[in-house]
Order: C-alpha cells, then sequence, then structure tokens
C-alpha cells in the first residue's frame, strides 16, 4: 500500500563506508567465476553455454563437469581451450570485482555482496533498519534496570534472541517489533555509478592471543563509497495510536552515537591488551581514526556482517547477563573473544564502519 505524504516525514540518507562492509547476497564457486590478474569475472552461465555452443565446446565442458575431479575451476577449463583471456572473459561475465593477485583466490568460496536483479551493489533498507533497531535496543539494555529481572526470568531452553524479543515486546509498546512499524528506510544505491565490489580474506582476530582464524573470502564495498536513500517515519494517527506514540528519528540517532562510542572504546580497550602481531596494532589505529569522527559531522555507526547482536549489545552493555543466556562459546566475562576483520591484500581492516547523515526533506511530510 502507497502511504501518503502527509502522513509521512522523509529524511534523505547519506551512508559513506567508513571501513570495508560486507551484506551477504550469496555465494560463488569456482565455476561461478575466474580471475585474471587483479579482476574476477563473474560468469553469466546463459552467456557461457551459448559462447561454447557456438565455438563447438560445450560438449567438452560438459565432459569435464561430469569428471570426478573434487574442486573444479572454471579457468581450468578454458586454459585447456585456449580461452583464458580477457576478451573472452568479458563476453561471458555479468559484472567483476577487484582482487589483490596477493590474496591467492584460485577457485575458493566467495560469499558475494547483496546486488539487484541488474547486478549492480546496493544497501538494503532492512540493514539500515536493523541498526537503528539494534541501536535503540542497546540504549534501553543501558538505561533501564527491569530488563535484566525480565529477562532472568525468561530464560529457559529458549533461544536467547526469542527471550529478549519477547520481553521488548511486553513493555508497553516503547520498544519492540511495533515501534519498527513507524520507520520505513528505502533501500540505499551508490551516489556515483562504477562502484566495483572487493574480495577480501576474511578473518577473527583474537582478543586473548592476537592470533587470526580464516574464514574464507568475502565481497566487501571499500571505504570511501558513499550509498544515498530516504527513510521515512509514520506519523498517521492510526498507527502511532496502535503502537502506542510517536517515534522521533532524534533519539535512533542519539543512540547509534551511544553505541558506536562505547562499541569503540570497548574494542581499543580489549585490543590494548593483545600480544603484538597479526596486525592488532594497525587495526587499532584504523578505530582510532573512526573514534576521531564521533565529533565530526554525520554519525558514526555499524551495518552489516561483522557486528553480532550478542557481541555487541547484551555483552557491551549489559555483560552480568551474559551468563544467564547460553550463548555458544561463551567464555566468561570477556565474551566475545575475537572480532571480525577483513584483508584486501594491504593490511587488516576492521569490518562494518560507516558514517550517516540525515536531512529532512522540506515537504517530505
Amino acid at each position: 500500500m502507497t502511504v501518503s505524504k502527509s502522513v509521512v516525514r522523509e529524511f534523505r540518507v547519506r551512508l559513506e563506508t567508513l571501513s570495508p562492509i560486507h551484506i551477504r547476497g550469496g555465494e560463488l564457486g569456482g565455476l561461478d567465476y575466474a580471475v585474471y590478474g587483479d579482476v574476477v569475472y563473474v560468469v553469466d552461465a546463459d552467456k557461457l553455454f551459448n559462447a561454447l555452443m557456438g565455438k563447438g565446446l560445450l560438449e567438452r565442458y560438459l565432459q569435464f563437469l561430469s569428471k570426478g575431479v573434487e574442486q573444479k575451476r572454471l579457468s581450468d577449463f578454458l586454459n585447456g581451450v585456449g580461452l583464458f583471456n580477457e576478451g573472452f572473459l568479458r563476453s561471458i561475465s555479468t559484472y567483476t570485482m577487484r582482487c589483490n593477485r596477493g590474496l591467492e583466490l584460485a577457485g575458493q568460496e566467495v560469499k558475494v555482496f547483496i546486488r539487484g536483479p541488474s547486478g549492480s551493489l546496493y544497501l538494503p533498507g532492512s540493514s539500515l533498519k536493523g541498526s537503528l533497531r539494534t541501536a535503540v535496543i542497546l540504549r534501553y539494555l543501558l538505561n533501564d534496570e527491569r530488563l535484566r529481572s525480565r529477562v532472568e526470568a525468561s530464560i529457559g531452553d529458549r533461544r536467547p534472541g526469542a527471550v529478549v524479543e519477547s520481553v521488548l515486546r511486553s513493555m508497553g509498546g516503547v520498544l519492540g517489533s511495533d515501534l519498527l512499524r513507524l520507520l520505513r528506510p528505502s533501500d540505499l544505491f551508490p551516489s556515483s555509478g562504477g562502484v566495483v565490489g572487493e574480495v577480501a580474506r576474511l578473518s577473527s582476530l583474537s582478543f586473548r592471543s592476537g592470533n587470526l582464524r580464516g574464514h574464507g573470502f568475502v565481497e566487501v564495498v571499500p571505504p570511501g563509497v558513499v550509498f544515498e536513500g530516504f527513510v521515512r517515519v509514520l506519523v498517521e494517527e492510526r498507527v502511532v495510536r496502535y503502537v502506542g506514540r510517536r517515534v522521533d528519528l532524534g533519539e535512533f540517532v542519539d543512540a547509534i552515537r551511544v553505541r558506536s562510542e562505547r562499541l569503540l572504546n570497548r574494542l581499543l580497550s580489549r585490543l590494548s591488551g593483545v600480544p603484538q602481531g597479526s596486525g592488532v596494532e594497525v587495526v587499532k589505529n584504523y578505530l582510532v581514526r573512526i573514534r576521531g569522527r564521533l565529533g565530526g559531522g554525520g554519525v558514526v555507526s555499524t551495518v552489516g556482517f561483522g557486528q553480532s547482536y550478542w557481541g555487541v549489545t547484551v555483552t557491551e552493555f549489559k555483560p552480568e547477563l551474559a551468563r544467564y543466556l547460553r550463548i555458544k562459546r561463551y567464555r566468561g566475562p570477556d565474551f566475545p573473544g575475537a572480532m571480525r576483520v577483513v584483508d584486501r591484500g594491504f593490511g587488516l581492516e576492521p569490518l562494518g564502519w560507516v558514517l550517516l547523515g540525515f536531512e529532512e526533506v522540506v515537504g517530505g511530510g
């Protein structure tokens, strides 16, 4: 149903990536792409089959697929038939990614960034909405002592997430899913064309040892990319009465500021005790630079993969709750034991940090 502008306030959103971000959109295997130089060509299956058919090589390719080799790579087949060149790869690809040669990507699975039907990168509104919602949850966990007793009383064999959601929904409509009915972010798209994703190695950086634990490859949007969209705040009286209150975008912004400052300070504190090595100092310096943006224009926040709900919500703001929540691999008050980082081929970077800006559209309400 289309919502009339007479019942909404509309805000223009500007999101700039401060570090690489990843929002998962699927996986690619060794038959889905080929690496040529520092470019990953992601193949359109129809284009590939038509091209091979036109060259009389389709049957040979099908035989290649039927062989019992555990890890098949498209590049191996194309190299064997003399088609492993930039021109042919460009003709059969649907989009490309950048990849530093030092990463040695060679047929491994790559978790790719979410894309639209045309193959263009975008940020779904649900990701922005999730970030806003998490920030407000953190604020309530920080300020409302009633939540602790309510959560503790509800813990049983239920999933931790279900427990907290249930408690929040029962707090008189002030927070849970009903409040978010009033907030409607659009999808966000790059402000300029030609944004190309980059392949990065994903790892967990241990707060105890400083060691890295690899988790394969992901496609990220690099720092410095700007996305734009809108957030519409519904002010229709019927819905406001149902929810029980109006919502002010300012309270979300304030909550984001509280969350980001505490999270950055917490991460830097955890990293200060880590044995040096494996790029720990590089990550610390990166986070210090991000923290330096807190007092400037815009709102520092996080978005997408790498910012665990439990790692940055319950355990950072009410760490005493963690022992009640039966979190997998919980190891005491220093949980979580690691943070997600990526390497695009020239050093470690924290994952998921962005700068948000909101500007009300005159006449949008």
